[in-house]
């Protein structure tokens, strides 16, 4: 049997996994949003799940899913379990810190749900963009290098919105979550700087389709930092 005569069967094995896996993660996905209020589930689930995507995007795109090695070992579906698990805890507890720095424990606001956007930002540059650089470099342990990293995304993400977002409009307009005991009064408006964090995000994930390849030819195939 020759590798052309397998292909075709392999690329509709592929397909037909591809969409079972879609339909299931769809299915589960509505199993769970259906408990909640729409309104609960934009304010408290939406950022709940989004607190726990920079922890998700290391486990993922960084250890590759082997990280704790002591979790890698386990069979499935124990390790994915306690991949949820861990991915859960960090989020719990990056929600519940946030919730004080960005909204001194008033609850969804704004100002909140701004930044914990944004560390998911900062994460995607941090791990696909610069390689986790320059903690790579500073340790050789993809463990160390995913704690190092995650810390100094949700670090550099708030230092990035307290220099940049600016909530005054949110004063003019009377807006009851408004608090200006926690406000940053950054350099640009909200809307503007959440508009710009968001989009680059974007301009990411379509670099990451073609391998980085414009970033690698403009830095003529050199490493961190230069390549970026």
């Amino acid at each position: 049997m020759t590798a052309q005569s397998v292909r075709p069967e392999s690329t509709m094995s592929i397909l037909r996994t591809g969409m079972l896996g879609t339909a299931l993660v769809l299915a589960v996905a509505a199993l769970c949003i259906a408990p909640f209020d729409p309104q609960f589930f934009i304010d408290w689930v939406a950022t709940a799940f989004m607190a726990a995507t920079p922890a998700q995007i290391i486990i993922s795109l960084l250890w590759h899913n082997s990280r704790p090695s002591f979790i890698a070992a386990l069979p499935q579906p124990g390790k994915g379990l306690a991949l949820t698990a861990v991915t859960v805890l960090v989020g719990a507890l990056v929600l519940t810190a946030m919730l004080f720095l960005a909204s001194g424990g008033r609850g969804i606001t704004p100002m909140f749900v701004q930044l914990t956007i944004l560390t998911v930002v900062v994460t995607l540059w941090l791990v696909p963009v610069w390689q986790c650089w320059p903690f790579i470099i500073m340790s050789k342990d993809p463990l160390k290098v995913g704690i190092l990293t995650l810390v100094a995304a949700y670090l550099i993400a708030y230092g990035l919105w307290r220099l940049f977002f600016d909530y005054a409009i949110l004063a003019q307009l009377g807006h009851p979550q408004y608090h200006a005991s926690i406000e940053p009064s950054g350099m640009f408006d909200m809307l503007v700087a959440m508009a710009f964090a968001v989009t680059t995000a974007g301009v990411i994930v379509a670099h990451a389709l073609f391998d980085f390849w414009p970033f690698d030819k403009l830095s003529f195939g050199r490493g961190q930092p230069a390549r970026d």
